[in-house]
């Protein structure tokens, strides 16, 4: 079955690798030396849905920088 991972949507990107299914939201890659489990926030099964929850995560990070430059802007020495 083809997925879409987002867990590593802010470094690596978006993509797709083939998977088995676990069962309970949880797929495994073993595409590469040592296998990858992802559970259901990190995987799509469309690559609409993943873009969605990248966009989602983006906006969640840039409103944390936000306020840190806030907490940073009213620091006092």
């Amino acid at each position: 079955m083809k997925v879409w991972i987002t867990k590593y949507c802010l470094t690596k990107g978006i993509y797709s690798v083939i998977v088995s299914d676990c069962g309970n939201g949880m797929v495994v890659d073993y595409s590469g030396q040592l296998s990858a489990y992802y559970h259901k926030p990190d995987w799509w099964s469309s690559e609409h849905e993943a873009i969605k929850q990248a966009e989602i995560v983006r906006d969640k990070k840039i409103a944390s920088l936000k306020k840190a430059i806030i907490k940073l802007s009213n620091l006092s020495f």
